[in-house]
């Protein structure tokens, strides 16, 4: 299991708060804007609107930290290779 279980919402913020300080600084202002932004952390996925893929309150969120822990996931398997 991962260190933040992102199932749980309370994992979800954590993780997505914690990944800033990984950020470029060059990112870094536009993360925190999107993050501070109340609707990123209450509306469900777009792609959840329909009643499917996270479209419970919060589904942006959730979805958007599985997305980035694949992302890494992916990048850390090329990098290691």
């Amino acid at each position: 299991m991962s260190k933040y279980d992102l199932r749980r919402f309370g994992g979800t913020r954590n993780y997505l708060l914690g990944m800033v300080e990984a950020t470029p600084d060059t990112h870094k202002p536009l993360v925190q804007w999107a993050l501070s932004h109340p609707g990123f952390w209450t509306v469900p996925s777009s792609s959840g609107r329909k009643g499917r893929h996270h479209s419970h309150v919060g589904g942006n969120a959730v979805h958007t930290a599985e997305v980035l822990r694949t992302s890494l996931a992916m990048l850390d398997s090329i990098e290691g290779t």
